[in-house]
């Protein structure tokens, strides 16, 4: 249907609101109000793309490792934070 001065005017407000679409996508909301909106409807035209890539898989023995150092690295600070200056 084209939206046309005619077309519009003739859309009145009923107990829901809803929306009237040319074969362009361009949309008119009619509010319950009896407020017109105008929306442009976009579909996307393809499917969102894979990832090109797949993360490496995070062993549990790397996690374990990587924490241990951690605590290591944090221990390390706060033993040179907590010296007495001189």
């Amino acid at each position: 249907m084209a939206l046309n001065d005619v077309a519009i005017r003739a859309l009145k407000p009923q107990i829901r609101s809803y929306m009237v679409a040319d074969e362009k996508g361009l949309c008119i909301e009619v509010a319950v109000s009896g407020s017109k909106l105008w929306r442009f409807a976009t579909a996307p035209t393809q499917p969102p793309a894979a990832p090109r890539h797949k993360p490496p898989p995070i062993s549990f023995v790397r996690l374990a490792s990587a924490g241990t150092q951690l605590k290591s690295l944090q221990l390390a600070v706060l033993l040179t934070v907590s010296k007495p200056a001189k």
